[in-house]
């Protein structure tokens, strides 16, 4: 279904875009990403915008662009962006800016990345949005158990590089290889 004609008619004079650019500052800090800020947006764009989106049965705003691993992109205004990101600055709220770890990410609660919806999309921290997703990082940190099945309790759990080892399976492999080596030492001595 094509989304361009009503909706793109009265979305002409909204409230306008106020996001974060994918863009980076021209006074030669390559770290920090700039507010680019557009008061409306002009019929041509919101054509060109919606012309790209199909509205899915389960109510996805389906991109059917460019995508880069999933991702809608498009060269908007002189600078590759984000579709989702530019339809959630556009009609929900501006996107604030951060550096590193504290750039704000959409969440895509249909779990469709070529979603635009905005009403499918949360501004989240990038640690909240990598634990709600289904990757091996976000199942691991919501896995309460060990692959043997053990509770990885305050008492039960070693943190190393990074990650989460427990007590009961190291103090196991370590009797275990601590026992082997002798056995073999005591085989060798009766032979």
């Amino acid at each position: 279904m094509d989304c361009c004609g009503d909706f793109a008619a009265t979305a002409v004079g909204g409230k306008g875009l106020n996001g974060t650019s994918m863009a980076l500052n021209g006074n030669g800090d390559n770290m920090t990403p700039t507010i680019y800020q557009v008061s409306s947006l002009t019929r041509s764009e919101i054509a060109r915008l919606f012309g790209n989106v199909r509205i899915t049965q389960s109510g996805c705003w389906k991109w059917i662009g460019v995508t880069r691993r999933g991702y809608s992109r498009i060269s908007f205004r002189n600078e590759k962006v984000a579709v989702h990101r530019l339809f959630f600055a556009w009609l929900v709220q501006a996107i604030p800016r951060g550096v590193g770890r504290s750039i704000p990410q959409l969440d895509h609660l249909c779990r469709n990345r070529s979603c635009v919806n905005p009403a499918h999309l949360e501004l989240v921290s990038m640690l909240e949005n990598i634990a709600r997703s289904e990757g091996k990082t976000a199942l691991s940190v919501r896995n309460n158990q060990c692959l043997k099945g053990h509770d990885f309790t305050a008492t039960n759990t070693i943190l190393h590089n990074g990650g989460r080892l427990c007590r009961i399976c190291r103090n196991e492999r370590q009797r275990t290889h601590r026992k082997a080596p002798r056995a073999a030492r005591r085989a060798q001595l009766c032979a």
